[in-house]
């Protein structure tokens, strides 16, 4: 049974797949590997990548199209039409996980504190009387 839980806060390694399932011209897109690192419903993460898929929908030129694809978008003058996005899925499994680096918060602390220092230091010697 695949891994499909993205509700966690630890890098994912996730492939996933766009289908459409209309009855005729039933067609798989090519697979994509992606790392993600956000908590994720599996509605959120379906909704994400089927807006993206409708927002860049292949064209017609496209040589990785599938046949059954180019015909159907062919018959509709060349693109997705509204009504058809209800046939689109989105198959997907989590590869592998991996915990994320922390933040450098003490670094990145030190930096800040630093520069302070640095910047009271020059106002100092602007205030400090002349000898």
């Amino acid at each position: 049974m695949p891994d499909m839980d993205l509700s966690d806060d630890q890098l994912k390694l996730v492939r996933y797949k766009i289908l459409f399932v209309k009855r005729n011209y039933e067609c798989a897109f090519g697979e994509v590997e992606e790392i993600l690192h956000d908590h994720l419903t599996e509605s959120d993460f379906k909704g994400w990548k089927l807006a993206e898929f409708a927002e860049g929908v292949p064209s017609l030129q496209s040589s990785h199209l599938p046949s059954k694809w180019r015909k159907y978008l062919c018959e509709n003058g060349g693109c997705l039409r509204h009504e058809d996005r209800k046939y689109l899925r989105v198959y997907y499994e989590v590869l592998d996980r991996f915990p994320r680096e922390e933040l450098r918060y003490e670094e990145q602390t030190l930096d800040r504190l630093q520069g302070i220092e640095y910047q009271l230091q020059r106002i100092g010697s602007k205030l400090a009387p002349d000898a």
